[in-house]
């Protein structure tokens, strides 16, 4: 009896002590938090001017994580967004690089477009930040990764630098709930100070147990102006843009991420038109619309987009036989075929006006026109033996007001058939006035009344090309010729 009383207070014993251990152990057991400040929320930010805050997409920005990280930064502080994408990627790890998996859910998209992957394959890596700041002063570094599979120290993934100090973190980014790698999560990761200048900011992957996440954009938040060093050397944005260019009666598109910090930018480019605020420059039938959106500035000024049409053009062929002649040699002529001794360059009605080359020899035409316009005045004309600039033996009046001929305007040598080896030279852009319009081309020869003071060939016809559909020239007292 006794020894049966022995051994069942020896167990009661037992009981108690093993009871006691089990309380023990739950005492010593972390809750949910106790590895941190990680969770899945973030404290309410005064503002995002970062260079890719408009994207929508990216971290999970809500909730209660402790944001005594941003107490001492004042209240004139604001976050500025750096796109890992953007970052300087060194190392021996050739498997880390940007871009977006054809598995990321839409709805889970990182912000602008990219990210940094396989941060933690066979080998090391860098992630290098520069950045600028304009005054020095306290900040707070922030970081949006894809949680994956089990929680993640972002000490077991990155050593992490500022301007040569390594920083120290204890926060852990979660598993994901749902989509491992692509839950963007974004987090408070230490407090340091920026130096007025730039600022680098070093993030390399840990050689011993390295974990990896994706990397989708880094945080600064500070009362500081903060930009990408290389965006503050060039002086401002450089956009990359994809157009779709716009016409006179359809609006385009453009888009574009700056090559420095990856802003987004997406801009309705109007139809072309001024009433549409495109500054319209003419030339001939070429056309350039110049449209500039003023709010979107870059390293050039606020942004430009130019485009290029043609006018619907109309020529008019006026036969130089029927024009006004003085102080010609030899006046009007047939293409006599024996004396050039060709059938094949038969000029155009089978006239030309020859002796052009007399001093002070003129041709006039009077012609009509139903509108003001710009006309090009187009000669064909047959070439010599020898090559000459025009504007050196040739003066253009068009209502008395001397045209501008370009030194660039040469007449070639003949190619084999002088005289009638006839060519179309685009002399001169000229206006015309609505109604009647004289237009003369001269012997400009610095000896009057010389015979043969200056070179000229065989004169055909004059076309004047309109850039317009409606507008429309008359020859007004055309001469009928006498062979």
């Amino acid at each position: 009896m006794k020894q049966k009383l022995k051994v069942g207070f020896f167990s009661v014993l037992l009981v108690f002590a093993m009871l006691f251990s089990v309380f023990a152990l739950a005492a010593c057991e972390p809750t949910d938090d106790s590895s941190g400040s990680g969770s899945n929320t973030r404290p309410p930010v005064t503002s995002d001017t970062g260079s890719s805050g408009s994207d929508s997409s990216g971290g999970d920005s809500s909730g209660e994580e402790d944001d005594s990280m941003r107490e001492d930064l004042g209240a004139d502080a604001v976050e500025y967004k750096f796109e890992a994408e953007c970052c300087v990627i060194s190392g021996t790890n050739t498997e880390c690089t940007t871009g977006c998996e054809a598995q990321v859910p839409e709805n889970l998209m990182p912000s602008g477009g990219l990210y940094v992957m396989k941060i933690d394959s066979d080998g090391s890596v860098d992630l290098t930040f520069e950045i600028w700041a304009e005054t020095a002063g306290p900040a707070v570094l922030n970081l949006c990764m894809g949680r994956s599979d089990k929680d993640v120290p972002i000490s077991n993934m990155f050593v992490i630098q500022i301007n040569g100090a390594q920083q120290r973190s204890d926060v852990v980014y979660k598993t994901a709930e749902e989509v491992r790698y692509y839950e963007w999560q974004e987090q408070d990761i230490c407090k340091f100070d920026l130096v007025q200048g730039k600022n680098t900011i070093v993030f390399s992957k840990m050689q011993q147990g390295s974990v990896g996440m994706n990397f989708d954009y880094m945080k600064i938040v500070t009362e500081s102006k903060v930009e990408w060093n290389s965006e503050h050397e060039a002086g401002g944005h450089n956009y990359n843009w994809s157009i779709t260019a716009p016409d006179t009666s359809t609006a385009g598109m453009a888009t574009g991420y700056c090559e420095y910090c990856r802003d987004y930018q997406e801009v309705t480019l109007p139809s072309l038109s001024e009433e549409n605020g495109y500054t319209r420059n003419a030339e001939g039938n070429d056309v350039t619309w110049t449209y500039t959106v003023a709010e979107i500035v870059t390293k050039d000024g606020p942004a430009t987009f130019t485009f290029n049409t043609k006018l619907n053009s109309q020529d008019f062929r006026f036969e130089c036989e029927t024009m006004v002649l003085k102080n010609y040699a030899d006046s009007i002529m047939p293409n006599d075929t024996v004396r050039y001794g060709t059938e094949g360059n038969n000029p155009s009605g089978g006239l030309v006006v020859m002796g052009m080359n007399n001093a002070d020899g003129s041709i006039t035409l009077t012609v009509n026109a139903t509108a003001d316009t710009t006309a090009a005045f187009i000669l064909c004309i047959g070439r010599q033996s020898a090559s000459y600039q025009f504007n050196a033996t040739h003066t253009l009046t068009v209502n008395g007001e001397q045209a501008t001929i370009a030194d660039d305007v040469v007449i070639a040598s003949a190619n084999g058939n002088t005289w009638v080896d006839w060519a179309e030279y685009t002399i001169a852009e000229i206006e015309l006035r609505e109604g009647e319009n004289v237009i003369e081309l001269r012997n400009n020869s610095a000896n009057p009344g010389a015979e043969n003071s200056a070179p000229s060939g065989n004169m055909d016809y004059f076309t004047l090309r309109v850039y317009d559909d409606t507008t429309v020239l008359t020859q007004v007292g055309a001469i009928t010729p006498e062979a």
